[in-house]
């Protein structure tokens, strides 16, 4: 069984979709070997849809910190089989999270974490970590317009560390109305339970940078 855990924007109407593989207790990246996924191929379904994927056993070049790459064949539109419950969507939850962000991406054989921080971004360097999908419990969390209208998120995790200034990147934004009002409401309503899904970005190199690297984003925000 595959539920769905991320639907992340991208260019040109394409989607960098996620599962979770319940079977094999993991994170999968679906991809198609000829076309991009796009907003008409997940138009039918929404995060925690359970869906059928049929994997291909086809030569993949596996690229850290993307260990998550999963071919599976072409499809026109995925179909919902299932949705999870609120109360399965927390149980998930719970066993998918962790409560450091540095624990998602992992440490080298040094014991220093992949994840890092320069100039305010977190970041890790192309050919290194062990995953690029990831889930942390939050103590809290907040949504925001930057300068340029963007949707930035600032969060702490459950170690207390402090996250600011992250690229929201879910297509759930493109279905918000009214987005201020979204963003007032979501920082006014108080949750028991708050996840905060993370994700790394494809290597690219932005205009005052150095050299490329795989930039931490936030994929979606669940509260309860």
């Amino acid at each position: 069984m595959y539920i769905v855990t991320g639907l992340t924007k991208m260019q040109n109407n394409r989607v960098c979709m996620s599962v979770y593989d319940e079977e094999n207790n993991c994170y999968r990246r679906p991809i198609f070997l000829r076309d991009p996924i796009t907003y008409h191929t997940v138009q039918n379904i929404t995060l925690f849809s359970i869906i059928e994927l049929t994997p291909i056993h086809h030569q993949h070049n596996i690229i850290s910190p993307h260990t998550e790459d999963f071919p599976v064949e072409d499809t026109t539109q995925f179909t919902q089989i299932g949705r999870l419950n609120t109360n399965e969507q927390i149980k998930l939850l719970k066993k998918i999270s962790v409560p450091s962000v540095i624990d998602v991406f992992g440490y080298d054989d040094n014991n220093t974490p992949f994840l890092t921080q320069q100039r305010g971004r977190f970041f890790v360097w192309p050919n290194s970590g062990i995953r690029s999908l990831g889930t942390v419990q939050a103590q809290e969390a907040r949504l925001y317009e930057d300068d340029f209208g963007k949707i930035r998120v600032d969060f702490t995790d459950l170690t207390g560390q402090s996250y600011n200034n992250l690229p929201f990147v879910s297509i759930e934004q493109d279905h918000w109305k009214d987005r201020r009002s979204y963003i007032n409401k979501f920082n006014r309503t108080s949750a028991n339970e708050i996840f905060v899904r993370l994700s790394l970005s494809r290597p690219f190199q932005p205009s005052n940078w150095g050299q490329r690297a795989c930039f931490l984003q936030v994929s979606c925000i669940h509260r309860y």
